[in-house]
């Protein structure tokens, strides 16, 4: 037996601590061994721990400015003389005295970047140069000199290299220093920002970033360009990063800059979530053609893609010759984009996951392309598609490797679309997510008796998937009928499936999420409540009713004393939850239960809600319409 954990148990271990920085550095502090591995996971992806990463997104914007700053300083002294050569020459930066000593670190942190969030980087250089606006400001208001000033130490963090503070000094647009004669002997000072805009700042600095990561990554595994993820830290970043949709052009140029041949080689995963806006300027600067197609001749091992293309039709407000042509060249535009894709799609040696947004412009091309990933594609996921218009869904039954096929809000399937579908089975199909996609119920019901053996995750949304009520009655029969391994389902629920919804659950007593949604009617369930007990689920972890449903604390007591593993659970839309419900909860579940989200129609008492979050989260929101 060994006597210390291997490095390789070690690696793993630290793996599912990338997400917790403090607890890497405290790894890195327990000896020689365990600071060389956990060194390379928690430099994987930094910039995550900025924006990214939940337990960082409350941080205090100073701070947060601050690291960004730090974070960039560290990466700057990578820089090279011949980058240094192209700085002075473009005179961003004054050429150093040449005996300036070179910062050697103990580890080679470039190299161990792994994930390029773009997005993240953006958010970094943009709160590095807005800390250094204010550093600018607080010495023009004190009168300051950069070698007298108390915050001269920043710029000199983390040991940089003279030739990189330099350039960092005059690429965020220090201003008009009072400095000294030893001073003016090193370096020139920066022009101040009435003489160089933030925008040509971004620009300057993500692209020398951007070319350092490429040139001296050796191998980066996820790319990731993902919009959305502005929207999730807007309250974090404010409004100035979302104006625009404003993405430096040089993120998309990667694959162009030396060394992108190796760097990007062993791509395994790519993000490109870049929403399309009604501004030209977003137009101009954003070319995922561009992107694609270089993509495409480097990386052909991606294993995980994500690509959401403009849903938008494109339109414009007049028929004068000038707007025809501009919608001409935007319709060639997309259509162009979406071509450059199924090229990428088609240039991996193994594809397993695909997740598309996009419009009718092209989709013929893009569906063709998925047959070159018959073989080894295992997740399909359509988001925000409009299929009008769409030619039938033939390609689909060709992909027999699938285990997921998921379409969230989808809009446009027919039955004729779909009828490709009939028939088809997909042996390996665990998990068919229709969530806020209205589909012909008797597709489904094909798919249910051709798949149904092997579904384990069924997510059927919140509309009844129907041309009457009496065909989604025969869809929950054919649930119960041809799903024995059912474990997560979620689906919409009408009086007139009760019956059946009862036959289901008796039959399915082994199940482990169950959401229903259904209208806002107030109907009494205290039977289905009171079922569900006795039939104690005791695998359930989750367990959610989206509807106007009623209960009573008594039928819900009965529920919750037979369900010993319930972690989540979820009341929306249901106005009469009350102190005495909450009772219950807490005194049924009060040692088990992780959380509880409930909608109400008046405030709870505070009291009660105290001691219920002593057990559990409680999220509470009001919804009365």
């Amino acid at each position: 037996m060994a006597q210390f954990l291997t490095p390789d148990c070690l690696s793993e271990i630290f793996g599912y601590l990338i997400d917790n920085k403090q607890a890497l550095h405290s790894c890195i502090l327990v000896n020689r061994t365990w600071c060389e591995i956990a060194i390379p996971t928690l430099w994987r992806q930094p910039f995550r721990l900025l924006y990214s990463c939940d337990s960082h997104k409350k941080s205090i914007e100073e701070s947060r400015q601050i690291r960004a700053t730090k974070l960039l300083h560290t990466y700057l002294s990578y820089l090279t003389a011949e980058q240094i050569s192209d700085l002075v020459d473009n005179q961003i930066i004054i050429t150093p005295k040449p005996n300036l000593p070179k910062t050697s670190f103990a580890f080679s942190y470039v190299n161990y970047l792994r994930c390029l969030d773009l997005v993240d980087i953006h958010a970094a250089v943009r709160d590095s140069i807005e800390y250094n606006r204010r550093i600018q400001q607080l010495i023009e208001d004190e009168n300051l000199s950069v070698a007298d000033s108390e915050i001269s130490p920043l710029f000199s963090l983390l040991s940089c290299a003279a030739a990189a503070i330099l350039y960092l000094i005059r690429l965020l647009g220090c201003c008009k220093y009072n400095s000294t004669d030893s001073d003016v002997d090193i370096l020139s000072l920066a022009p101040s920002y009435d003489q160089i805009s933030i925008e040509f700042d971004e620009q300057m600095l993500s692209t020398t970033i951007c070319r350092l990561f490429i040139a001296k990554c050796s191998s980066v595994k996820r790319l990731s360009i993902d919009i959305s993820s502005y929207e999730t830290n807007s309250s974090i970043l404010g409004n100035s990063i979302t104006d625009d949709g404003d993405i430096p052009r040089c993120f998309l140029a990667l694959p162009l800059y030396p060394n992108a041949n190796t760097c990007l080689s062993q791509l395994a995963e790519f993000v490109c979530i870049i929403k399309s806006t009604n501004t030209d300027i977003f137009r101009e600067l954003v070319k995922k053609t561009e992107l694609f197609r270089e993509l495409a001749k480097i990386s052909k091992n991606i294993r995980r893609m994500v690509v959401y293309l403009p849903t938008r039709e494109p339109f414009v407000s007049c028929s004068c010759s000038v707007c025809s042509r501009r919608l001409e060249c935007e319709i060639e535009e997309r259509i162009e984009e979406v071509k450059t894709l199924a090229h990428l799609i088609k240039a991996q040696n193994e594809l397993q996951s695909l997740e598309l947004s996009c419009g009718i412009l092209g989709a013929t091309e893009l569906m063709e392309s998925l047959k070159t990933q018959a073989k080894s594609l295992e997740r399909l996921q359509f988001t925000n598609t409009k299929f009008f218009n769409w030619e039938s869904l033939q390609v689909l039954p060709d992909l027999t490797n699938l285990r997921e096929i998921a379409m969230i809000s989808c809009y446009g399937f027919t039955e004729e679309l779909m009828k490709p579908l009939i028939g088809a089975t997909f042996p390996k199909l665990r998990t068919l997510n229709l969530r806020d996609t209205l589909t012909p119920s008797s597709i489904l019901e094909s798919i249910i008796i051709n798949c149904g053996n092997s579904l384990e995750t069924l997510n059927l949304g919140t509309f009844i998937h129907h041309n009457s009520e009496l065909s989604h009655n025969h869809l929950i029969q054919g649930i119960a009928d041809y799903c024995p391994n059912l474990i997560h389902l979620e689906i919409y629920v009408t009086r007139v499936d009760f019956p059946d919804l009862e036959n289901l659950f008796q039959r399915h007593s082994n199940l482990r999420t169950i959401i229903l949604s259904g209208a806002r009617a107030e109907i009494d369930i205290d039977w289905l409540l009171i079922l569900f007990g006795k039939l104690q689920m005791n695998r359930l972890e989750r367990f959610g009713i989206e509807a106007g449903w009623r209960f009573t604390p008594k039928s819900l007591e009965i529920f919750l004393k037979n369900t010993k593993n319930l972690a989540i659970l979820e009341f929306g839309y249901f106005l009469g939850f009350n102190e005495d419900h909450l009772d219950v909860v807490v005194s049924t579940l009060g040692g088990i239960l992780k959380e509880l989200t409930i909608s109400v129609l008046a405030s709870l008492d505070e009291e009660a809600l105290i001691v219920a979050r002593s057990y559990f989260k409680v999220i509470t929101f009001n919804d009365t319409n």
